[in-house]
C-alpha cells in the first residue's frame, strides 16, 4: 500500500482475561512480496521464527520478531 496505512483490530472469542503471551498482539505489515521481504531482513540479522508459508490460497505470510522481542507478520496478498 503505497503512501498509507491501515490498522485493524480484530476480536478473538476464544481470548480472554489479562495477557501473559508475548504473541497475544501481533502486528501484521503488508508487502508486495513476503519471500523477497523474508530474504532481506535475514540478511540484515532479522530473526524470523517462521519462514514464509501460504496460509489460505490467497495469502502468504512470515513471522518475526523486532528487537525488542514483538512479534511482527509479513502478509503478501495474493
Amino acid at each position: 500500500m503505497l503512501g498509507g496505512g491501515q490498522l485493524a483490530i480484530g476480536h478473538d472469542s476464544e481470548v480472554t482475561g489479562k495477557s501473559r503471551d508475548p504473541t497475544r498482539m501481533i502486528v501484521n505489515l503488508n508487502v508486495d512480496n513476503c519471500r523477497a521481504e523474508y530474504e532481506r531482513l535475514k540478511r540484515i540479522g532479522v530473526e524470523f521464527i517462521r519462514e514464509p508459508s501460504k496460509e489460505a490460497p490467497d495469502l502468504i505470510i512470515a513471522t518475526l520478531l523486532d528487537p525488542d522481542g514483538n512479534t511482527l507478520r509479513l502478509f503478501e496478498w495474493l
